[in-house]
């Protein structure tokens, strides 16, 4: 079934991103009428003589969000923004500033789909709100749209749900990085077992926010030394101070991301929790050099034969009186 959508986009040029997305509305079953604007400023001053149901405002750097807060005052629409040069955590800032729905240039291809649900979601929203309709009306009403939107979606958020279930319970620490600004884009909730920082205590901050200066500083060289490298995994073994300054040692695992460009952009980090098996090796040795001493000092003669190839492996400093 055919839609109505108005699109209004902000941006100075991008005209050949602008044909990819209108062509995938298309595709996707919309009727698109569109308008371009080359800044907030000629939006404020054409608004009157355009009505859009959604502003698209495309960002060739994330460090322009900041202009964002001036968009949300000026449009009473839904507001999406794509940009190539956004994170996890920059788009989580966009949308506790007032942005419905923020793309990577890579993930385009969904744009449609994405706007589709942005506009059902508006719809039921607007019944919500509306004072056309008694409670009744607007529960009935919103019963159908939430049906029909969750027959679509589906699927899809079980797919979601059922990754993050397998994430939040591996007992590895799993986080992701920004390589651009070496922050936490996302931790697992085992890293309170292993290192006693909560996932959000340490989203959004560096190594040098969250660890005692003489490991962050190895950490952070590791790090650069990944991203500076040819190669695409780095394991090491590493000391960790954890939030109660007990001592662990992590046998970590990096993963480097590339962009569609193939240049750095995510480091995926796994980290196993060795500090038990080291433990425990060094409990043997102690163990082991406990036994040597008492069999080296024992007054007794001690022969140990293999029972296996009937020879003889060791014997106590005693034996040698004897031979």
């Amino acid at each position: 079934m055919d839609k109505n959508i108005n699109v209004g986009f902000i941006c100075e040029t991008n005209t050949q991103l602008i044909g990819k997305l209108t062509k995938n509305l298309k595709d996707w079953g919309f009727l698109v009428e569109y308008f371009i604007f080359k800044d907030i400023f000629e939006y404020k001053s054409r608004k009157h003589q355009h009505l859009i149901d959604v502003a698209v405002i495309l960002l060739e750097y994330a460090s322009y969000a900041d202009e964002v807060a001036e968009y949300r005052q000026n449009i009473n629409t839904p507001i999406v923004v794509i940009s190539d040069e956004i994170t996890e955590f920059d788009a989580s800032l966009l949308i506790k500033k007032g942005v419905s729905l923020v793309f990577h240039y890579s993930h385009i291809d969904h744009f449609a789909r994405e706007i589709d649900k942005l506009l059902k979601y508006e719809h039921s929203k607007n019944i919500l709100l509306s004072d056309q309709l008694n409670e009744d009306e607007k529960t009935s009403a919103l019963e159908r749209e939430i049906t029909a939107i969750l027959k679509e979606e589906g699927m899809l958020r079980e797919h979601h749900i059922f990754m993050q279930t397998i994430l939040e319970n591996i007992p590895s620490l799993i986080y992701v990085k920004d390589t651009a600004t070496m922050k936490y884009l996302y931790v697992n909730k085992s890293a309170v077992n292993i290192i006693e920082f909560s996932p959000e205590e340490m989203i959004g901050k560096t190594v040098f926010e969250l660890f005692h200066p003489k490991y962050a500083e190895y950490y952070h060289s590791k790090d650069i030394e990944l991203v500076r490298s040819n190669i695409s995994t780095q394991t090491v073994e590493e000391m960790c101070l954890t939030k109660s300054n007990r001592l662990k040692v992590l046998l970590t695992k990096k993963i480097l991301i590339k962009n569609s460009k193939g240049e750095p952009r995510y480091f995926l980090g796994i980290s196993e929790d060795l500090t038990q098996l080291y433990r425990s090796q060094e409990e043997l040795l102690k163990s082991e050099t406990r036994f040597s001493k008492i069999f080296h000092s024992s007054p007794v003669p001690i022969f140990i034969i293999s029972n296996k190839k009937k020879i003889l492996v060791d014997t106590n400093i005693k034996c040698t009186e004897f031979l």
